[in-house]
């Protein structure tokens, strides 16, 4: 049976997000999130998304990405490139046409000036950090036939915050110490914005920046609650901030000068507990190390829930 590839076209959407449905069973796929960290992702180019025909239907897709233009005060890595989404749904498997998406994809990739391609821990649209084994056993397999290899195995942690969650003593005890030394917690407020700007700017550079743009956005228009956001001072110096969207916790940081003395641990439980008096039952986010999963998270109770191989090929 032949099949062809092809760079995306607008009028097949609907059939795509369908397809990619199908080839990626373990995760969230909507014509919505499609549309959001796709087509609507500074960088998107349709030569980059590469789509599998097969009897007059999409039976693959891989969507490569070559930075347009630096994040905001962040390093310059166009010298680098991401692979973010790839299937082929299994009734099309084992003719040749993963190989040939992939042979698209960093074709393009190499075109544009990239040395490196990544699968897939690419900002601001990232789906998941990379491949998931368990999820999609063929896959890192796949990639390492074809000269890829995991350089990193980061995974998404989850915390149930109903039926017994609480912030434990330990935390009440730091929390009263760093009250002597002037450390104070304060949910987000417009007049807030120059501060915490600032502070991001020369804590964060990169897509941080945006994500609490976008997250003071939110409060300021009403659709998001203040306590979503907390910050942290230290006398009248801003060194730390954490927030949540819904049950998705973070992201959440603390100047580098700062860190060690519990500052991190006041922002992450305060955040969990708006969270559960706001009524999620849980908490997740998608990207962490076993270091700090050791460091941090298990203390409030978060769990490992995937993991996965981000992979990575010299062009």
């Amino acid at each position: 049976m032949s099949w062809e590839v092809r760079p995306y076209a607008g009028p097949e959407f609907a059939a795509v997000v369908r397809l990619l449905a199908r080839a990626l069973a373990g995760d969230a796929m909507t014509e919505g999130l499609f549309a959001r960290k796709v087509l609507l992702d500074p960088s998107f180019d349709p030569q980059g998304a590469p789509v599998a025909w097969m009897d007059g239907r999409p039976v693959g897709f891989l969507l490569a990405i070559a930075r347009v233009r630096p994040l905001e005060d962040g390093p310059d890595d166009r010298d680098r490139g991401w692979i973010t989404l790839f299937g082929v749904e299994a009734a099309a498997r084992n003719r040749g046409i993963g190989s040939a998406l992939l042979e698209r994809g960093t074709s393009f990739l190499a075109a544009r000036g990239c040395k490196r391609a990544l699968v897939s821990p690419y900002a601001p649209n990232y789906w998941v950090p990379g491949v998931d084994p368990a999820a999609y056993p063929e896959a890192v397999a796949f990639l390492e036939r074809r000269g890829f290899a995991t350089v990193a195995r980061p995974i998404s942690m989850d915390v149930r915050l109903w039926g017994g969650w609480r912030i434990p003593d330990w935390v009440q005890e730091r929390q009263a110490r760093l009250a002597q030394e002037g450390v104070r917690l304060e949910a987000f407020s417009p007049a807030l914005i120059p501060a915490l700007t600032a502070f991001l700017r020369e804590e964060f550079p990169g897509d941080w920046q945006r994500y609490l743009r976008e997250a003071m956005l939110e409060v300021v228009a009403g659709r998001r609650p203040p306590e979503s956001l907390l910050v942290a001072w230290d006398g009248d110096r801003m060194i730390g901030f954490s927030q949540h969207e819904g049950e998705r916790f973070g992201p959440f940081g603390v100047a580098a000068s700062q860190r060690g003395r519990g500052v991190g641990a006041l922002l992450l439980f305060h955040t969990l507990e708006q969270m559960r008096r706001a009524g999620c039952h849980n908490a997740w986010f998608l990207w962490t190390d076993d270091r700090n999963a050791d460091r941090i998270y298990k203390s409030a109770g978060f769990v490992e829930s995937r993991r996965y191989a981000v992979m990575a090929r010299d062009l």
